[in-house]
């Protein structure tokens, strides 16, 4: 198995996938709701770079198999505090839901 990690920057524009995915994560409004996103290029998620790190390691959760590659990449993607606000909300609404 193959993770890849890209570090986040605060910037005043955002990555145009990033901002596809929070486009319609902002469409989200119960947990376990879905939104349908039609247009994505995952390679386009990723920052342009030929420099990487790699190396072997575990998943992030139990059992924490060390069966995987970490690659990380050497630039980060850009991110705005309106979508890391939103992230942010969306992951309390997900793990911590009112009730």
């Amino acid at each position: 198995m193959i993770y890849f990690f890209t570090f986040f920057q605060l910037g005043d524009l955002s990555n145009p996938e990033l901002r596809i995915l929070t486009d319609n994560l902002d469409k989200i409004r119960y947990g376990g709701e879905e939104v349908e996103v039609r247009r994505l290029s995952v390679l386009g998620l990723l920052p342009e770079t030929e420099y990487y790190m790699t190396y072997d390691g575990s998943t992030t959760m139990p059992p924490c198999h060390e069966t995987l590659t970490w690659v990380i990449l050497n630039k980060p993607i850009y991110i705005t505090k309106q979508q890391v606000c939103l992230i942010l909300c969306i992951f309390l609404l997900i793990y911590f839901p009112f009730e």
